[in-house]
């Protein structure tokens, strides 16, 4: 199974199907997809297909393939819930599944609605931490794989001897590094 499927039926799941509770700002939605972010669809008919489709084209393609695994599907849940703006805006200072779990908590807690859905809010993160760890452990990354990731907003120009030494030991060299806009 790719990584997308298994991010497609665990997105399904926690969104779950229809549903027009009065105090959602989102409105009517099923599968997540909302009536106020997608006025022209009937919600009530959309199958789980074209609500994977809009994941994809919509949230997905918006979060940079070079993240770890478990980093990107972290922050394609966020841009699911918070818009992909947000969630490009957080993975600028939360590098780490651990941090953008902690800011999107701190972020739930200080809306008005928390009242009413953060319980749901803290149960599906909670969910989600334990699949993305699932993932991560049955699809580590090659040992001879290095993430690089930068703590500072300009990228690092990587030269000399470390660009050498990685060569020659035929190491796998990824790119975590700032987000560019």
């Amino acid at each position: 199974m790719t990584l997308w499927e298994r991010i497609g039926q665990s997105i399904l799941r926690h969104e779950g199907g229809y549903v027009n509770h009065p105090n959602d700002p989102g409105g009517e939605t099923k599968y997540g997809i909302s009536k106020r972010s997608y006025p022209h669809l009937d919600i009530k008919s959309l199958t789980p297909e074209q609500a994977l489709e809009i994941y994809y084209r919509d949230f997905w393609s918006q979060i940079p393939a070079n993240l770890p695994d478990p980093v990107r599907w972290f922050a394609f849940d966020c841009a699911v819930n918070h818009g992909p703006g947000r969630a490009l805006a957080w993975l600028k200072t939360n590098r780490t599944v651990a941090e953008l779990a902690a800011t999107r908590l701190l972020f739930f807690a200080s809306l008005s609605t928390w009242e009413h859905f953060g319980k749901g809010w803290t149960r599906r993160v909670a969910h989600l931490l334990l699949e993305i760890n699932e993932w991560a452990q049955a699809h580590p990354l090659p040992a001879n794989t290095v993430v690089l990731h930068s703590l500072v907003e300009h990228p690092i120009t990587l030269r000399g001897n470390f660009v050498w030494r990685a060569r020659a030991q035929k190491l796998d060299i990824r790119w975590a590094g700032p987000i560019e806009e």
